[in-house]
């Protein structure tokens, strides 16, 4: 595999989706699982793996959600970067667990190893996955490969332009990215005219839309994967809590609660009374409900909190009107995300959204308009 980035021969095949979850499965140490997400997800060389340092990561905010970037160092001056790099936040979450498991301080290197052991770490997983799985191709992965496998399904499969995929990734222009590309024929080219003609699902809302609109809301707003593990909180968490999301991404959701208090699982439904931790000072009572994330965030789960009074809180009729608009804002995300992942089209997705929010107690009524309000 590794042969064609050095022949230049354009990549018609490689590392394929399978093959690259077979590499992560491989994968020894919690080490060599963020080395091949460095090269595959990330797209760096082992140079720049051996450079970074988790204060070369940063956060930017938008009006749809929250990125993460890494500013990826250039060899021997620090303040200029060569480009920045897009990080998933899978990766990102990755990234905050092994330094923390790991005592690694911002300024000090990642992954404190040379970019040739670097290189071998590849080349070790692939080899455990090609006699794991029977997959002798496995064996000859290198880093190169994993490269071309990050260019590939970013433009072949995610459709990104690819002048941003040369901006965030190691090439040095196009003719050096396209060589890792499928050929271009006519049917391509129609089908690409095609979509961009035809306005289509992909201009409209996406299930995570109103995720990241309810964490830019003032409520305490938790996102974690399918096991329970942190990967985002909104700076509502952090005003009941003290902790940022810098504190509690890749820690375990329980982590949050009050010691030696009951709590309900991760993706337990309906609203339940849980004490989270603060920082400084006494435990915080909070009214904490769930919703699923669509389909394309599988196993994610939202988690919104808000503080009450203890004596405010019962659970049924004696709830105040405040605490239950809120649990009711929050069990009405579990409808609308479904609406989200089983629409057709806009209309219908319009439609269903406006008539689960208003079949829900706490709204009188819900339209959809434009940014332009129409």
């Amino acid at each position: 595999m590794g042969t064609e980035a050095l022949t230049g021969e354009r990549a018609t095949d490689g590392v394929s989706a399978a093959a690259y979850d077979r590499l992560r499965q491989a994968a020894g140490t919690y080490r060599e699982s963020l080395v091949v997400r460095l090269c595959g997800e990330v797209g760096l060389r082992p140079p720049e793996i051996a450079r970074v340092r988790p204060d070369d990561f940063r956060t930017v905010s938008t009006h749809n959600g929250i990125h993460y970037l890494l500013s990826v160092p250039s060899d021997g001056d620090r303040d200029n970067p060569v480009r920045e790099a897009y990080v998933p936040p899978s990766v990102r979450s990755a990234v905050r667990r092994y330094a923390n498991e790991r005592g690694v301080g911002d300024s000090e290197r990642l992954v404190d190893v040379t970019p040739r052991r670097i290189q071998m770490v590849v080349a070790e997983v692939g080899e455990r996955a090609a006699d794991r799985f029977g997959d002798d191709d496995l064996a000859d992965v290198s880093s190169g490969d994993l490269c071309t496998y990050y260019a590939r399904r970013l433009v072949h499969e995610e459709g990104v332009d690819p002048r941003v995929v040369l901006a965030i990734g190691p090439w040095d222009g196009l003719e050096s990215l396209c060589r890792r590309l499928d050929p271009v024929d006519i049917g391509t080219v129609v089908d690409a005219l095609e979509r961009t003609a035809v306005p289509g699902l992909n201009t409209g809302w996406q299930p995570a839309d109103l995720g990241q609109a309810v964490a830019a809301s003032d409520l305490g707003v938790v996102v974690t994967d399918g096991g329970g593990v942190i990967e985002y909180t909104n700076d509502g968490v952090a005003a009941l809590t003290g902790y940022s999301d810098r504190d509690l991404t890749g820690r375990d959701l329980t982590d949050l609660y009050a010691e030696d208090d009951p709590t309900p699982p991760h993706d337990a439904d309906g609203p339940s009374q849980v004490r989270l931790r603060h920082r400084e000072g006494d435990p915080v009572t909070t009214v904490r409900a769930t919703a699923t994330l669509g389909r394309e965030h599988r196993g994610h789960h939202l988690t919104t909190f808000v503080a009450v009074d203890d004596e405010d809180w019962s659970g049924g009729a004696n709830t105040t009107a405040h605490t239950r608009r809120a649990t009711g804002v929050i069990e009405g995300l579990g409808d609308v995300t479904a609406v989200l992942s089983a629409a057709s089209d806009r209309e219908a997705l319009a439609a269903g959204v406006c008539e689960r929010l208003a079949a829900n107690d706490a709204y009188r009524f819900a339209w959809i308009g434009s940014v332009t309000g129409e």
